[in-house]
C-alpha cells in the first residue's frame, strides 16, 4: 500500500527539499518490493561553507540515515550517522571517508554531488542505538541497487577489525582498475612503467 506524501515548499528555501509522510515509507520486511527511498530533505550547495553552515539546524546533533547523490551518473554513498552534521563535514574534509567517494567527488567535482537526509535517528547511546542504527542503514542500502552505490559493503558495519568479504575485494579492485576512479592510480602506474623500463634497459 502506497502512503501519501505531502510537499511543503517554502518561499525563498529552494536549496532544501521537504517532503512529510505520516508513516515510514519503507517496510521492515526485507522480501517487501518498495519504491526507492525518497530524501525528506536535499542539501545542494556543498562547496558552499556558509551555506552548510546556515542550514546547521537541520543536520546538528540528529542522526540518521543519509546518501551522497552523484548528479551526473545517479550513484550513491549510503551512510549513518549519530550526528550528520559532523558526518557531512567529515565527508567534505575526507575524514573517516569512503575512499569511492573521495575519488568519484575528485573526478566529478563536489557541486555535482547533493546530500540527502532519508530519516532520522535518535541516537541515545552506543549501547542501544548502535546496532539499531547499523541495521537501518544496511535496510537502505539494499533498497537501491547495489552496483549502483560507492559502498563496498552491502551490510553496513562498524569498520574496526572488520575483514573484508572476497565480494567486497572484487569490487574494490574493480573501481581501482579504472584510473579514472582513482586519483593516485594514474601517478603509480607512471611510476610503475618507469621502474620497468629502467629495469630491461640494465
Amino acid at each position: 500500500m502506497r502512503l501519501r506524501q505531502f510537499q511543503i515548499n517554502k518561499p525563498h528555501s529552494r536549496d532544501v527539499n521537504f517532503s512529510f509522510t505520516s508513516r515510514r515509507f519503507y517496510s521492515t520486511s526485507s522480501s517487501s518490493k518498495m519504491d526507492t527511498p525518497t530524501p525528506i530533505i536535499t542539501l545542494t550547495d556543498l562547496k558552499d561553507k556558509d551555506y552548510i553552515h546556515s542550514k546547521r539546524e537541520l543536520v546538528s546533533k540528529k542522526g540518521g540515515i543519509y546518501s551522497f547523490l552523484n548528479k551526473v551518473n545517479g550513484n550513491l554513498y549510503i551512510g549513518s550517522a549519530k550526528d550528520l552534521y559532523v558526518r557531512l563535514n567529515e565527508h567534505l574534509s575526507d575524514r573517516k571517508s569512503n575512499k569511492a567517494l573521495q575519488a568519484a567527488i575528485l573526478k566529478y567535482g563536489l557541486d555535482n554531488f547533493h546530500f540527502c537526509i532519508y530519516e532520522y535517528f535518535t541516537y541515545q547511546d552506543k549501547a542501544t542505538s548502535s546496532k539499531l542504527l547499523t541495521d537501518l542503514e544496511t535496510m537502505y542500502i539494499k533498497k537501491f541497487n547495489f552496483s549502483n552505490l560507492y559502498n563496498f559493503l552491502e551490510n553496513a558495519s562498524s569498520s574496526e577489525g572488520y575483514k573484508h568479504t572476497d565480494s567486497a575485494k572484487q569490487k574494490m579492485i574493480k573501481r581501482l582498475q579504472d584510473k579514472s576512479n582513482h586519483p593516485f592510480c594514474y601517478f603509480f602506474c607512471l611510476f610503475i612503467n618507469k621502474q620497468k623500463k629502467l629495469e630491461t634497459s640494465i
